[in-house]
């Protein structure tokens, strides 16, 4: 279908209707679609990503990552020919799409290449825009099990708009009824989708953080050591030497990212990660998670560690410090919760008789009987969206198991919570 197609299905009144029915065109910004959308691009790979809702003569952009602009006109949308489609659209280089190839952002900047959008299907039927990934880079196309995730993707972001709109709509016990309804439904759909693809945004941005910041503090000191001429010799061998080392821990960091989403895919899958195990060195793990873990510390936890030297596990380097952080960030934002008292952080390690007893405790918050009952459901939370996902102790009970370990987690409202690992020694 033309552009002529395009623009009548885009204007026609029964979707429109059912369109503004969500009365979401101009809203602010909202955590969960900004993190659905973020989750999309991660798992596409791509650099730009976007819920594009498209109105009567413009697409309106409800979350984005990657582009600065709010909104386009429908003259410049590739989201009005995916509306026209029930599955994912897919447009593997736009400069040789006739529909595209004229576009101001294919022949100019940021020179658009690859598109892939799934079509957000309202309850009555209704294509109301997209969810869809953006890169200037032409590609192939997207795996079936690519097509298959962003389309769960769209069935979320749909789910996100009627849990929104019956917010406004439903007073009292009703409401809190159908949004719990509407809300376990919500997660059974990114359930759904493995491990791998709820993971993802969750155990990256740990390790996305760390290297962000290990790249600013290089970017900082060249910058510096450039506008000061003044700097004797010894003083640019000393700061060349800083950067290296930051540009190390961005590089492990950058590893880090590249393990996790092998060994979730791994894991999503219900493969065992028995056959790939290695002898790994606790004390270099731990120093790992550490390094990282004191970024989100901003100084005001104590940080103990009293883990003898030496020991060696059987188990993966990456999965190893990934249980290690997960476990160090939830006791750091537990404690860092508190109003009041003593805010410590302590890990204790031995080796004896064939295992390794490892344990973290904090003096955070704690929870009571029911939360700790939940602890090890996904997406279960006592921190509130900003700060989790209710993926990292999930992850890092299958992560120890697949060591051949335990992980056990006692706690106590308003005295703490201690985490206790117990692996196999080499």
């Amino acid at each position: 279908m033309g552009h002529r197609e395009a623009d009548q299905y885009a204007r026609s009144g029964e979707r429109l209707k059912a369109l503004h029915r969500y009365e979401i065109l101009g809203s602010e910004e909202e955590a969960e679609f900004d993190r659905l959308v973020r989750l999309a691009a991660h798992l596409m790979r791509a650099p730009m990503a976007l819920i594009s809702l498209v109105d009567r003569d413009r697409q309106w952009f409800k979350a984005r990552v990657g582009l600065e602009v709010e909104e386009t006109g429908l003259d410049a949308s590739f989201c009005k020919f995916a509306i026209l489609e029930r599955r994912v659209m897919v447009v593997p280089d736009a400069s040789c799409d006739e529909r595209f190839c004229g576009y101001a952002s294919v022949v100019g900047t940021p020179k658009l290449r690859f598109y892939a959008g799934a079509p957000l299907i309202s309850e009555g039927g209704h294509r109301l825009g997209t969810i869809c990934v953006l890169d200037v880079r032409p590609r192939a196309g997207l795996g079936e099990e690519e097509e298959h995730l962003l389309g769960e993707l769209a069935c979320a972001v749909v789910d996100a708009l009627e849990l929104r709109r019956m917010r406004r709509e439903r007073p009292g016990r009703e409401r809190a009824r159908h949004e719990t309804s509407q809300e376990m439904e919500r997660l059974g759909r990114l359930a759904a989708m493995g491990a791998m693809a709820a993971g993802v945004g969750h155990e990256i941005n740990n390790s996305l953080a760390y290297v962000l910041a290990s790249m600013a503090f290089a970017q900082g000191l060249l910058e510096r050591s450039v506008q000061d001429e003044t700097r004797a010799p010894i003083e640019w061998q000393e700061e060349l030497r800083e950067v290296r080392g930051a540009l190390e821990d961005a590089s492990e960091g950058a590893l880090r990212m590249r393990d996790i989403v092998r060994d979730l895919g791994a894991l999503s899958r219900g493969e065992g990660q028995k056959e790939a195990l290695d002898v790994v060195w606790l004390d270099e793990s731990l120093e790992l998670a550490l390094r990282m873990a004191r970024m989100y510390a901003e100084g005001c936890v104590e940080l103990e560690v009293r883990v003898a030297k030496g020991i060696r596990v059987r188990a993966t380097r990456s999965g190893l410090t990934q249980v290690l952080l997960n476990l160090l960030l939830n006791a750091i934002h537990a404690v860092m919760a508190r109003e009041s008292g003593p805010r410590r952080v302590q890990v204790r390690g031995e080796a004896d008789e064939g295992r390794v007893a490892l344990e973290v405790e904090d003096t955070g918050v704690g929870m009571g009987p029911e939360a700790l009952s939940r602890v090890f459901e996904l997406f279960f939370t006592t921190k509130g969206p900003e700060k989790g996902t209710g993926l990292g102790l999930p992850i890092s009970l299958r992560l120890v198991q697949s060591f051949g370990g335990t992980l056990t987690l006692s706690s106590e409202a308003g005295l703490g919570t201690r985490v206790e690992i117990t692996l196999l020694s080499v």
